[in-house]
């Protein structure tokens, strides 16, 4: 009889970190079973990772896109045996729509949309702003032949890979500026524009461009977003604003968009 264990002793086989002996898979020297139990440790570790990037590393991707149509009107008109003339204190209002904030990220990243400002640029045929004021969101409207329905504007909720489009009145408003020292604030009225100055801008002519760019920010951890549209201003408008027009209706073609 031999006194030498002749017995096969099992193969051990090495994959990198891994190793595979008699049907048990160690990793890193630790036992961790049969190749079922690699699976499900695959599995494990693969949800965990995924958990934590869409927890910490994914956030709402916030996007707005600028209307395709935009009217120049004045809350208050008057009839005239010649037309429809804003009441001379009226300001500029604007009115845009559909206006669309979405969101790019899959659910459940949603946003909640804070505001949005629109700046109103009149630009000559060079690219220099003749005037520009900023106006604020104030109402949603749903505006027919037959009757017009408005809401007081405030934050939307945007669920993560959703749309939300609405027509918005655009309005000017106060800004609080500080005054000189050991003075009270002052109160800065730069974005009220008058209707008929907007009118007489146009027309003289020499505005060839209105230029609107949309400013929307998020509620909480603030994002800033953008998209800008593009108005001519055509011998057409010209004409029209120096007729007794209360309401203007432009087409406006996108720009950029940040």
């Amino acid at each position: 009889m031999s006194s030498v264990d002749d017995r096969t002793q099992p193969e051990l086989r090495t994959f990198g970190p891994f190793a595979v002996e008699d049907g048990k898979v160690r990793l890193l020297g630790v036992e961790i079973g049969d190749w079922g139990a690699l699976l499900a440790l695959v599995v494990s570790i693969a949800t965990f990772l995924w958990t934590v990037t869409d927890k910490l590393l994914l956030h709402p991707i916030p996007q707005i896109v600028a209307p395709q149509t935009v009217e120049f009107w004045c809350a208050h008109w008057s009839k005239t045996d010649k037309g429809e003339v804003c009441d001379s204190d009226e300001n500029l209002l604007v009115r845009a729509g559909p206006v669309s904030v979405v969101n790019r990220a899959s659910a459940p990243h949603s946003y909640v949309l804070d505001s949005i400002t629109t700046e109103v640029a009149l630009l000559d045929d060079r690219g220099t702003s003749k005037k520009s004021v900023h106006l604020t969101w104030q109402y949603f409207s749903e505006i027919s032949i037959s009757d017009a329905k408005r809401t007081p504007a405030a934050p939307l909720l945007v669920e993560g890979g959703a749309a939300v489009a609405k027509e918005i009145e655009f309005y000017p408003r106060l800004e609080i500026i500080a005054g000189p020292k050991g003075s009270a604030p002052v109160a800065d009225r730069r974005n009220f524009l008058k209707f008929v100055d907007f009118k007489g801008l146009i027309g003289t002519g020499a505005v060839r461009e209105i230029r609107l760019t949309f400013n929307a920010s998020t509620l909480g951890k603030k994002i800033l977003f953008s998209a800008s549209c593009s108005i001519p201003v055509d011998d057409q408008f010209v004409s029209n604003a120096k007729g007794p027009f209360a309401l203007f209706v432009r087409d406006c073609t996108p720009g950029a968009r940040e």
